[in-house]
């Protein structure tokens, strides 16, 4: 049980717990915001307030792997609908393929007069739908028009709200972050660890990152940690071909542990995605009282607001993102008032105890309602 979520936060039970079929990726197998945002409402006690159900329809693998992880998950929900007869079957979503394959198990589930949740994370929605042939447009409004909409934000509310034709049954609900017992406080006098947080590829914004810190490179207070999975050996060769090696290290995928030793550190989060929903990376650096540095894209303008509690620029221009970064190098007393201010809009909006109950809601609420 997650110790940040106190009972007074804990929304009471019904009488008769909802059943909740939830379906998204494995958590252990397929590593990232889906699986940690199940992960965290799943320790903050979701499966203490509902009956919960969890069938993991993709895993990462061969593609027989993949295939058999999809036919077996598919033959446990139909077994689910059928017999178990969930009051909410809630899917974790992105776009392309993630999409295609959920929206079998939205159809399954309207088939058996059940209610379905499309938790939407994708970051390139929008562009996955522009590039669709009308026929297959056409498929995927039909989906979403027999399913409720999570949002991860209230730009991406319209969004959906829009390529349904309804905005009746579009929720927002923002991820969650896990709160550290007390933010990390910015002194001045530290070193400052730029932390970078995702997948390291160009749709994160990795090459931008690197570009910027080689401008930063006669700057001798800061270095730097990339955390993630993704395209390491060819972000080492850049480092190794920049001659930053020495000061940037490519951490890989951490553990829980070693993700909250690297945020214990005083840091600038940096985050210069292209395409995003609502970074769970941003969540988190904030919830650890950080200052950060983003783009102004997806629903990160709903998280950071410029000057307040943050810095953004626009995707794919390194040397605003260096000059943002080297602002907040020089000014300590700037990162302590955005490190404030993240952490007190995390505990007030993010934090999972919050969301939980949010969620909760979303589930008891009647669909002729929503």
């Amino acid at each position: 049980m997650n110790e940040n979520v106190t009972l007074a936060e804990r929304p009471a039970a019904p009488a008769v717990p909802l059943r909740i079929l939830m379906i998204g990726v494995h958590p252990q197998k397929t590593p990232g915001g889906m699986a940690t945002a199940y992960e965290l409402y799943r320790d903050a006690g979701l499966d203490q307030r509902v009956a919960l159900r969890y069938r993991a329809s993709h895993a990462e693998g061969s593609l027989g792997y993949r295939l058999m992880v999809a036919l077996w998950a598919t033959l446990r929900v139909s077994v689910d609908l059928a017999l178990w007869r969930p009051d909410v079957v809630h899917l974790m979503v992105a776009a392309k393929g993630s999409f295609f394959r959920k929206s079998i198990y939205v159809w399954m589930a309207w088939l058996f007069g059940r209610r379905s949740l499309c938790h939407m994370q994708a970051s390139s929605f929008q562009e996955f739908t522009a590039d669709l042939p009308k026929w297959a447009l056409s498929y995927v409004r039909a989906t979403l028009a027999r399913a409720e909409v999570v949002a991860l934000s209230p730009k991406w509310a319209d969004f959906y709200a829009r390529l349904r034709g309804d905005s009746r049954g579009v929720h927002v609900l923002g991820n969650p972050a896990r709160l550290p017992p007390a933010p990390v406080r910015h002194g001045g006098l530290e070193k400052m660890q730029i932390l970078f947080m995702g997948r390291l590829g160009a749709r994160k914004g990795i090459w931008d990152l690197l570009n910027a810190l080689d401008r930063l490179r006669d700057r001798d207070d800061w270095y730097a940690y990339l955390a993630g999975d993704g395209e390491l050996d060819a972000v080492r060769e850049k480092l190794s071909a920049l001659g930053l090696a020495d000061r940037v290290e490519v951490a890989g995928w951490l553990s829980q542990e070693e993700l909250e030793h690297a945020l214990g550190r005083p840091s600038i989060v940096v985050l210069p995605s292209h395409r995003e929903g609502l970074p769970l990376a941003l969540v988190q650096g904030m919830a650890w009282g950080h200052p950060v540095v983003s783009t102004r894209i997806g629903g990160i303008p709903d998280l950071v607001e410029e000057g307040r509690n943050g810095l953004l620029v626009p995707p794919g221009e390194p040397s605003e993102l260096a000059a943002a970064i080297e602002r907040l190098l020089a000014d300590p007393t700037a990162r302590q008032r955005f490190g404030a201010a993240n952490r007190e809009k995390v505990e007030a909006e993010y934090a999972v105890g919050v969301l939980l109950q949010e969620l909760l809601q979303i589930y008891q609420r009647e669909p002729s309602k929503a």
